[in-house]
């Protein structure tokens, strides 16, 4: 026994439950267009989980009061406001009971919908729900309404709705499928076959084909062509004296001049139409979308509903992103997280489902559709992207670095590298897998993230970079250093200074010769020291000796000096060259050792050193005390 009691509970909730989409359902479609995202992903829901239900109970069967629904005997429905009644849209329409049947199918769920829709949308209430109900002909939606009380005395089975011609649109009488107690009301008449009532019964009936068809005498003519019509006036005008009066063309005449002032809108609300015009012509569906569902969470009280809506937007979500609506989604997951912080300590199951939203969002498959939608519009800027993609955590690192291979245009690339900058410093090792992708160009989009990050974890995965094939890659490396303030960065540079292409060289030295320090002082000493020194070309090795010179100061001298002071008897181009850039280089030297070495040399007994020591002291003079 008390197994059954549960399970009948359960049915009752089950209800209850459906009940209430029924009504956030009616109200989604009532206030958004057809095409908006939301109200076809709720129909669908809705109509499954509806259909479920009748498979699993059998018929579902309400009875409608002023503001209550009743399952057997059981209150399953309250109206709780104004604005949320569902007994009270079917009593105020002269309803007293509905049937789910089951034999209803999804389409049919989807034109009651509609019919709701269309009722609820209709100005001033001018539509009568049941008439629409019956003219629609819903298989597997039956109802009864207060006309069928005192009809019922005539036939315990008898409906209004039996009226209908359940195979066509059209209303048809059906008289032979009424009782003799029902018929027997109106027979008296026919039996006198001259009675006008007779006469008229016969007269117009509806055909197969929805025309009017004429049976026993010819029908009257209700309304007589122009011709005859304007030869009875004529005759009426002589008869009233007054056939003299001019023709008047009334062609062109304007209602209001004949239907008075209570067709005119007042002020009030000719102001209200006009604002409504307005509302219409900037509506936004996907803001009133993200704002409903906002709504809809706030308003569920029971953890089934919650997850249906959790659900739901999921799907909407997807539909954002698929129509480049990125700000939006981003601001819809903002409010999730927000929601989650709010109701994790009363509610944390809740909570995780909120959680797993994010989660979802951040998975691989959402991931896709969101690079698929970027790849084809490039007009999606970067504060919209940055915008969506502050939402995830750490976990959806992996896939985000994922896309730096799949994303088609260069701002949505830079983008998404700022981001990992910002978001990956606590997580190396997901960004470092990228650097052996095989595709060069997401492994140059690493190397940039790395640099930027900068710190001697990401450092130490940029060494294996080095020798890397693609030399886009290798350049990229040596310009990302340039702006990374580690000094372990010198020691990856100081290799790229042996790289085998010229360009990738002289960017390392660029980016070696713009430090200051003794570890950059230490790595040109060993440059400057190594064999591969001579194959740099003048203007790097210019460039690293005026390095050397400036940053090593008086430690500098000894070795510049070194220079100039070897003898080139055989005038070694070689030798000359490494003379003339010691002499530029200790022009830079502002230390006291580089002064006096200088002026020793001026005189020198060979005319060549006394001649460029002169000409270094007097520029070295001027670039430190000018003029």
């Amino acid at each position: 026994m008390p197994l059954a009691n549960t399970e009948k509970n359960q049915k009752f909730n089950d209800i209850a439950l459906i009940l209430k989409d029924f009504l956030k359902i009616i109200k989604v479609i009532s206030m958004y267009p057809e095409d908006n995202p939301l109200p076809q992903s709720m129909r669908y829901s809705f109509g499954e989980k509806l259909l479920e239900l009748i498979a699993r109970y059998g018929n579902i069967t309400l009875k409608v009061n002023k503001e209550n629904l009743i399952f057997q005997d059981e209150t399953v429905y309250y109206d709780r406001s104004r604005e949320e009644r569902l007994a009270g849209l079917f009593f105020d329409a002269g309803i007293n009971s509905f049937t789910f049947e089951d034999c209803l199918r999804l389409e049919n769920i989807s034109k009651l919908l509609n019919i709701l829709k269309h009722y609820l949308n209709a100005p001033h209430k001018t539509e009568d729900l049941v008439n629409l109900f019956w003219e629609a002909g819903l298989k597997g939606f039956s109802f009864t309404t207060v006309e069928d009380a005192p009809l019922s005395t005539y036939n315990g089975d008898f409906r209004i709705q039996e009226f209908m011609d359940s195979s066509s649109d059209k209303a048809a009488y059906r008289g032979s499928k009424l009782n003799d107690s029902y018929r027997s009301l109106f027979e008296d008449f026919e039996k006198d076959e001259d009675s006008d009532m007779a006469v008229a019964s016969r007269r117009i009936e509806f055909d197969d084909g929805g025309e009017k068809a004429a049976t026993g005498e010819v029908p009257v003519d209700i309304f007589p062509d122009n011709d005859d019509a304007s030869l009875r006036t004529a005759e009426a005008a002589e008869a009233m004296g007054l056939s003299d009066l001019p023709a008047v063309d009334n062609t062109n005449l304007e209602t209001a001049l004949f239907l008075g002032d209570e067709y005119r809108l007042e002020a009030e609300e000719e102001k209200l139409m006009k604002q409504m015009i307005a509302d219409d012509a900037t509506f936004d569906m996907y803001e009133s979308s993200a704002a409903l569902l906002k709504e809809l969470f706030q308003h569920e009280s029971e953890m089934t509903g919650f997850n249906e809506t959790a659900g739901i937007f999921e799907k909407i979500l997807k539909e954002f992103i698929i129509a480049g609506k990125i700000l939006e989604a981003g601001l819809m997951l903002h409010y999730i997280q927000d929601l989650e912080e709010k109701i994790k300590t009363e509610k944390p199951l809740w909570a995780e489902r909120l959680k797993e939203i994010i989660l979802t969002a951040g998975s691989r498959d959402y991931l896709k559709i969101l690079t698929a939608t970027l790849n084809t519009r490039a007009d999606i800027g970067p504060d919209q992207l940055l915008r969506y993609l502050d939402n995830f955590g750490w976990e959806a690192l992996s896939g985000i670095t994922d896309l730096l291979g799949e994303l088609e245009h260069r701002r949505h690339r830079d983008t998404l590298c700022n981001y990992l900058t910002s978001r990956g410093r606590d997580k190396v090792p997901i960004i470092a897998r990228s650097i052996n992708d095989k595709r060069w160009y997401v492994v140059r989009n690493a190397v940039t993230i790395l640099a930027r990050i900068g710190d001697d974890q990401a450092l130490l995965h940029l060494k294996k970079v080095i020798p890397h094939e693609n030399r886009q890659v290798r350049m990229e490396l040596a310009t990302a250093l340039q702006e990374c303030p580690n000094e372990a960065a010198l020691e990856i540079l100081g290799s790229m200074v042996k790289d085998p292409e010229a360009d990738i060289r002289e960017e390392a030295v660029k980016a070696i010769i713009a430090r200051r320090g003794q570890k950059a002082f230490e790595v040109i000493t060993d440059i400057i020291n190594d064999t591969g020194f001579s194959n740099l070309g003048r203007e790097n090795q210019q460039a690293l000796l005026n390095a050397y010179s400036v940053i090593g100061g008086d430690h500098a001298v000894e070795f510049l000096s070194s220079l100039i002071l070897r003898v080139n008897p055989f005038k070694d181009p070689e030798l000359t060259f490494y003379r003339e850039a010691a002499f530029n280089a200790l022009i830079l030297n502002r230390g006291q050792k580089s002064e006096k070495f200088l002026i020793k040399l001026t005189s020198s007994w060979r005319p060549s050193l006394k001649e460029l020591a002169t000409a270094a002291i007097k520029k070295r003079r001027e670039i430190i005390y000018g003029g």
